[in-house]
């Protein structure tokens, strides 16, 4: 497993290495796709997790970690809308929301471009609570309804940007900035790294 994590940092952190055989070529390759999936935010999520310390999730359900209330928030420019410190959360309910607010949930919030990673921030989540509360006051003005959901609630870096930790920036963001908004660009650019454990 350790191999595997390897190859992946590897990939998402542009360090491949030069020297590579025919096979390493094909995992790379595979990798390459699957860190591009758009259907699967699984090798974002776990490059995230790897980069602050933490292991890849087993499990599927509930949060993003088996241990601890951590939800990992991955988007990866691949031309058209560029990053934005955004996440999306989907099927919300008023309980799910409780529940986050109520555990003290820790966001990861990272950027990849076309597969590389880019940044990791982290904040809480009662800083973007009120984004995820307007919408269910909208569509679930009376509370939970059985088999009802907000499907989707989406934040941006307008939302954390007062309050937040960059975990990792990297070392070829210049690489990268033409797939940012100008204002996240400038605040990360311009934020220390806090290296403290998530």
């Amino acid at each position: 497993m350790n191999e595997l994590k390897e190859y992946k940092l590897n990939f998402a952190l542009d360090t491949v290495p030069a020297d590579k055989d025919s096979k390493d070529e094909i995992i790379y390759n595979l990798i390459g796709e699957f860190a591009n999936d758009s259907n699967s935010s699984m090798f974002r999520e776990d490059v995230t997790k790897y980069m602050v310390g933490l292991e890849a999730s087993v499990s599927k359900k509930g949060y993003d970690d088996d241990f601890r209330p951590i939800e990992v928030k991955p988007l990866n420019y691949k031309g058209g809308s560029n990053l934005n410190g955004a996440g999306t959360f989907t099927d919300m309910t008023w309980k799910r929301d409780t529940k986050y607010s109520n555990d003290g949930c820790t966001m990861l919030v990272s950027g990849f471009y076309f597969g590389k990673l880019v940044y990791i921030v982290e904040f809480k989540y009662d800083k973007i609570r009120h984004r995820v509360k307007r919408m269910l006051e909208k569509h679930l003005p009376d509370g939970d309804i059985q088999s009802k959901y907000v499907r989707t609630t989406t934040f941006g870096w307008g939302d954390w940007k007062d309050d937040f930790k960059l975990k990792f920036l990297s070392p070829k963001i210049e690489e990268y900035k033409d797939g940012m908004v100008k204002g996240l660009y400038e605040l990360l650019i311009s934020t220390p790294i806090d290296n403290s454990p998530v």
